[in-house]
């Protein structure tokens, strides 16, 4: 069992990775059907991925020999995740240089967007299998999948909404309400069956139960945040119905934004804490 703040770097790493993968995904969608004045956002996106990348050399004993780390490729998950991490902040970091500051953009023929896009969701499926492909139970499940997934998917959603409210209007927030809502309860019913899974396995799953449980009070903070998150998010969306969204002295959205946020960092910090990897031998 490890400190629970001991894997903070790899922790905000992770979660600003699926920020930022989920912020480009729902905006190459949304271009698709609307002209938006995004500049602001994808600047956003690309410095909360930066970020995340940086928070990770926090992680490594000597931050200028993190290039050592991609030497593996053919057989190694985590040198994986590191190439294609660099390889989507670096396409993102193109996108945003090649719109705006080259100002050339077309969006009906937008390849580098659809790079980005597929890019992140790819990143997200490495980032997944890092995990996996370890000696640790409670990594190894399809419930990694869906933590990486889901969780881009819910934070992409209410940081693109937060960030866009302005140009998408009342109209769109039952839209992202509906992809919030689905993706946290397809969360929360996965975590829950993972539990339960883990008091039936390996000694080494039992386990992290074990720990999961004597770290209950944390994951009780993690939902109060989340559905203090959900309350604002729904409270401001019903406010703009109301009022015109110019009017709103201040947006909340990014508030409700960030209690998720630093939700997802301390759910995290229980899945790293909850590593115990299987022992050679008899169990």
């Amino acid at each position: 069992m490890q400190s629970l703040f001991q894997e903070l770097g790899l922790s905000v790493f992770s979660v600003c990775l699926q920020t930022s993968i989920g912020m480009m995904v729902f905006l190459f969608i949304f271009e698709r059907f609307n002209n938006f004045k995004s500049k602001n956002f994808v600047l956003t996106a690309l410095c909360i991925a930066v970020f995340g990348v940086l928070s990770s050399f926090v992680h490594l004993g000597n931050p200028m020999n993190a290039y050592l780390t991609m030497n593996n490729l053919s057989s190694s998950w985590l040198s994986r995740e590191i190439f294609i991490v660099s390889l989507y902040t670096a396409a993102l970091f193109l996108y945003f240089f090649t719109r705006f500051i080259k100002e050339y953009f077309n969006p009906s023929f937008d390849i580098l967007g659809f790079t980005v896009t597929v890019v992140g969701l790819a990143t997200l499926y490495v980032m997944s299998e890092a995990y996996i492909s370890t000696s640790v139970p409670f990594w190894d499940s399809v419930n990694t999948y869906f933590e990486y997934y889901l969780s881009a998917a819910m934070l992409g959603a209410m940081f693109f909404y937060a960030v866009m409210y302005k140009q998408l209007g009342a109209t769109k927030f039952y839209n992202f309400s509906v992809v919030i809502l689905l993706s946290v309860g397809l969360l929360a019913i996965s975590y829950v069956f993972h539990g339960l899974g883990l008091s039936h396995g390996s000694v080494a799953a039992r386990q992290s139960e074990a720990i999961l449980f004597s770290y209950s009070w944390l994951m009780a903070i993690v939902w109060l945040l989340g559905g203090l998150s959900m309350c604002l998010f729904f409270f401001s969306g019903i406010n703009l119905k109301r009022e015109n969204a110019a009017s709103l002295p201040v947006n909340l959205f990014i508030v409700a934004a960030a209690l998720l946020f630093f939700a997802a960092i301390l759910a995290k910090l229980i899945f790293y804490v909850a590593m115990v990897t299987t022992s050679v031998g008899l169990q």
